[in-house]
């Protein structure tokens, strides 16, 4: 039951956002699709490396444009699990993205893909609605090429905030009792969690740091925590 209430918050909460005023649904599109790539460097993730290869998973339905490194067009290719209602909800607002998701779930991405494949995969406030985000940070990791870089970016604790509403299912957190910040992946409310590292041991390197973002639109004093995870294959 909670994928059906999941799927129907999503789709009410995009189609707030797109169906404002057709006009302002458009320029609102336009300018996240613009900005959507302002707060990182993700170049720096791909630097000397020819014809990279870049992931952006869990997209949802508003696809950044592609990266711009040194003067170089690198494309981007976007994929989310609810892409499919995502194509529909644009259909019936008569709206047209500059650039579509392709469907795939995040547990999914060596079967959309293939394993050894990108160079850079960039995920960004989705993995608390995976299924199983253990699961699928570890298909995320085999898609990478041995030294590609994972980055995952997350509210702190998102799905504990809005107390599992919708597909919240996972939080992301912090550990700091072993000396170094280790990042804790909480299920529905702290039922069970368990540590990424452990997850990856052996299969790729975990830096951890938690953060104050700035986010488009947001004029409170108190930004939100996020936590960053950077995890290298090996």
């Amino acid at each position: 039951w909670w994928i059906e209430q999941g799927i129907s918050n999503e789709a009410l909460y995009w189609k707030s956002h797109l169906d404002l005023q057709r006009d302002i649904g458009t320029r609102w599109l336009k300018a996240e699709v613009t900005d959507r790539w302002a707060y990182l460097d993700l170049c720096s993730f791909i630097a000397g490396t020819k014809a990279p290869r870049v992931l952006n998973a869990g997209s949802g339905p508003i696809v950044p444009k592609g990266l711009s490194c040194d003067g170089e067009a690198v494309p981007v290719v976007s994929v989310d699990g609810l892409a499919h209602l995502y194509w529909r909800l644009y259909d019936n607002l008569d709206l047209v993205p500059p650039q579509l998701p392709v469907q795939c779930d995040f547990e999914e991405i060596t079967a959309c893909f293939t394993q050894d494949y990108f160079h850079l995969i960039h995920v960004r406030n989705a993995l608390d609605h995976a299924f199983d985000a253990p699961e699928a940070i570890l298909q995320l990791v085999r898609a990478l090429r041995p030294g590609g870089t994972l980055l995952l970016h997350h509210a702190r604790n998102e799905a504990d905030s809005m107390n599992g509403v919708g597909m919240h299912r996972w939080s992301f957190d912090v550990d700091e009792s072993l000396g170094s910040l280790r990042c804790i992946l909480k299920f529905r409310g702290g039922e069970w969690s368990i540590d990424l590292e452990k997850v990856l041991r052996g299969l790729a390197s975990v830096s951890v740091g938690l953060h104050t973002r700035q986010e488009l639109n947001v004029t409170d004093v108190d930004r939100p925590k996020f936590v960053f995870v950077t995890i290298v294959r090996h």
